[in-house]
């Protein structure tokens, strides 16, 4: 059977998928906003000053340090009390003015009869290593009346309560990491990440850059008990000897108290390691051009979500070994999914694939043992079928104003920015209208 002859036509998938990537670009590029808001029709202003109330020696310096817990930035959020649909708008302050206070303003709409809002703050803290956002509890504002009517005054005070996780090793001592990411949600309830500064659910995150070696998460003190994730990682190089691992704590979230907890990370002395081999039967395999693109071979969703990546450059295909894998039985026996993801062929017949998730031993994933080399031998050896035919999509025609892509063609030419003699993109788009 002759092989790559497929004839291919795709008008109207391709059309949407271009538009929505257009759109995603304008957005990503701040040629679009994402804010949420209507037209305001009758404008009038909220405004006052938001307050942290703390004595707590240690939070007010934290709060008052730039590099730990300063406020760097606000987001303001109202929406309308007792409207449905109810009536949003949202202010985004990046001038914040002081330490344990600051003004704020946000425009909305007003009616005769007068709108209250429900007005919400998103609080970004600290400008160093650390960084931390938290929701605060929204209140409920003076109903907004036309100008010249003044404006509704409503100041907010809050006393925040922090929770401080240092970082060290098996010993004890203080351990610097790569990254840290820290997540806080309330334990009476399951996880929803709030998508706006009015949100009713209260998050706490933090993240931390390499070379920290604390991690704050700052919680509105309302008694509230909290669950909190801390994922830590470990060295720099996901091929070679990145590694993660992950604590949980509990914390009630008391006005002007902080909560000081470690993070000890054992020493995985006796790490383990998976390897095989890799090939496609009959098929030329493109290698690799960089970290994330062409033949590669991926262990991942391990104990604490480690993961260990392979590529191959030259040639592409033959052996594989992934070091340094924390052992499965240090989380839950967690076994990791292991695939393979390979690119045959050149120019317009060019196909990239990804297989199945892997089995072993009659289970998804592989177990991996501390000390030891998990041979998975050739089960990473693959002999291809082929079909052969015409698919057709059809879309809109002339009179819908023709399709999104007519000025394109097939074959595109290979691109090679860095002259490797690999192309930049493995991956094959057909546009529409081509065949």
């Amino acid at each position: 059977m002759r092989r790559g002859s497929s004839v291919v036509s795709l008008t109207l998938a391709l059309c949407l998928i271009g538009m929505g990537l257009i759109g995603m670009g304008l957005i990503g590029m701040g040629l679009v906003t994402s804010a949420r808001a209507q037209v305001v029709a009758n404008p009038n202003q909220i405004k006052g000053e938001l307050r942290f109330t703390n004595s707590n020696p240690t939070i007010v310096s934290l709060l008052s340090d730039t590099y730990k817990l300063r406020l760097a930035t606000l987001t303001i959020g109202a929406e309308s009390a007792g409207l449905t649909p109810p009536i949003t708008s949202t202010y985004y302050n990046s001038a914040i003015v002081g330490t344990l206070s600051t003004g704020y303003q946000v425009t909305v709409e007003s009616s005769p009869a007068g709108i209250p809002y429900k007005v919400g703050f998103y609080a970004n803290f600290g400008k160093g290593l650390v960084k931390t956002s938290t929701p605060l509890v929204r209140q409920t504002s003076p109903a907004v009346y036309p100008e010249p009517a003044p404006d509704s005054m409503m100041d907010d005070n809050h006393c925040v309560s922090v929770m401080k996780v240092s970082f060290v090793d098996s010993t004890g001592a203080p351990l610097a990491v790569t990254q840290a990411s820290s997540y806080g949600y309330p334990e009476s309830s399951t996880y929803t990440h709030p998508t706006n500064a009015y949100h009713d659910r209260l998050l706490s995150q933090a993240s931390a850059a390499a070379g920290a070696t604390e991690i704050y998460n700052v919680f509105d003190g309302t008694g509230i008990t909290y669950r909190v994730y801390t994922q830590l990682y470990m060295g720099t190089d996901s091929f070679v000897d990145k590694m993660a691992y992950r604590c949980m704590h509990y914390v009630q979230a008391n006005c002007d108290e902080i909560t000081e907890v470690t993070c000890q990370v054992p020493s995985f002395n006796d790490l383990g390691s998976i390897s095989g081999t890799f090939g496609v039967l009959g098929e030329e395999v493109l290698p690799s051009n960089d970290a994330f693109n062409g033949s590669a071979i991926n262990a991942w969703n391990g104990p604490f979500s480690n993961e260990r990546r392979f590529r191959f450059v030259t040639p592409a295909s033959g052996s594989f070994f992934l070091p340094n894998l924390v052992p499965s039985v240090a989380e839950n026996n967690y076994r990791y999914t292991v695939t393979a993801r390979y690119a045959l062929r050149d120019r317009a017949r060019r196909i990239m694939v990804r297989a199945p998730y892997f089995e072993y031993d009659g289970r998804a994933g592989v177990e991996v043992k501390a000390g030891e080399t998990t041979d998975l031998g050739d089960l990473f050896h693959f002999k291809p079928g082929y079909v052969s035919g015409t698919v057709t999509f059809a879309g809109p025609g002339a009179s819908r104003g023709g399709n999104c892509f007519a000025g394109l063609s097939l074959p595109q030419p290979d691109k090679d920015t860095n002259g490797d003699g690999m192309v930049d993109n493995l991956f094959l788009y057909t546009p529409a209208g081509a065949e």
